[in-house]
């Protein structure tokens, strides 16, 4: 339901801050949730899904920067190896950022925001779930053409948990 009440506010919001030169965007990406923590003997990466919402204010020629929302959820589970005993894992985010576009056509991308995740775990039968609100941030490359955007991005969800993905944005 926060999920569902942050998209309406976050829709409701934009048509205020309108001008004719900025533009909306909806985009679709999946990639992978690494774990990073040397503390767990080993993982397979999860993949995921997600949405991204944005909207794009008028650029002045120095670049682009937007107001972004995305969603992801797990597609795929990861493994996961804890003392000899074997399970799977899961994370789902919610996150709003600021992100930053350099105007040509071959382009790199910096964003920062605030993410809520969601962490499941199950090994030998023992589960564990947790949920978290933080900063987030990340950069990634991208290649434009007209109003069709294909992004590669590395984006840190927790100290321990990054999500590498590829996207498609289109323009409208």
């Amino acid at each position: 339901m926060r999920v569902f009440k942050f998209c309406l506010l976050f829709v409701l919001f934009l048509p205020f801050v309108a001008s004719a030169e900025d533009t909306f965007y909806v985009g679709a990406k999946s990639g992978y949730m690494v774990i990073d923590d040397i503390a767990i003997a080993s993982t397979t990466n999860a993949t995921n899904g997600g949405l991204l919402i944005g909207y794009q204010f008028e650029s002045g020629g120095y670049g682009n920067i937007a107001l972004e929302g995305e969603f992801t959820q797990v597609i795929s589970k990861g493994d996961i190896t804890i003392n000899g005993n074997t399970g799977y894992w899961e994370v789902e985010t919610a996150a709003i950022y600021l992100a930053y576009r350099t105007p040509d056509t071959l382009y790199f991308k910096a964003k920062a925001g605030m993410l809520r995740e969601d962490v499941y775990i199950s090994v030998a039968g023992a589960t564990a779930d947790g949920t978290d609100t933080g900063s987030s941030y990340g950069f990634g490359v991208g290649l434009r053409a007209a109003n069709v955007m294909l992004e590669l991005e590395y984006t840190l969800v927790e100290v321990d948990i990054n999500y590498i993905s590829l996207g498609l944005v289109f323009h409208f």
